[in-house]
């Protein structure tokens, strides 16, 4: 009978199953855990992209919200020197721009928790899904 196992080629896996049966043909021998770790391959990749791509899209975010800030300031300069000028003192002016910041920040909060509410609801739900349930109703 022909043997497909070859020593060296299939590991302690095949050497195994070659001492059990030598007639019997052992392709591919691998571990549980190798071929879990293969199928899941991609979806983990996918969730590390994900991820890497959520951390940017903050980085970013942050940068947008400095800039916005930044502008603002930059163009008020003018008044804000009359302000100082008129005896308003550094945390007044300070407290001044935190506050409008402090609004911008609020409007996104109120804009993002909704939307991540709205995202984790489906998700939930995705999660909780019995596996027999899914397999019978194909």
């Amino acid at each position: 009978m022909l043997s497909s196992w070859s020593s060296g080629s299939q590991g302690e896996s095949g050497r195994e199953v070659h001492s059990l049966d030598p007639n019997l043909a052992a392709y591919n021998v691998t571990t549980l855990q190798a071929q879990i770790d293969r199928t899941i391959a991609s979806d983990r990749l996918l969730a590390t992209l994900t991820a890497l791509l959520g951390i940017l899209a903050l980085l970013v975010a942050t940068v947008g919200m400095y800039c916005v800030v930044a502008f603002a300031v930059a163009s008020r300069t003018r008044e804000i020197g009359i302000r100082m000028a008129l005896g308003a003192t550094h945390g007044g002016v300070l407290a001044l721009i935190l506050r409008e910041s402090a609004a911008l920040i609020a409007i996104g909060i109120a804009v993002g928790v909704p939307g991540a509410l709205l995202l984790w609801i489906p998700a939930r739900r995705a999660a909780t899904v019995d596996p027999a349930t899914t397999l019978r109703y194909d």
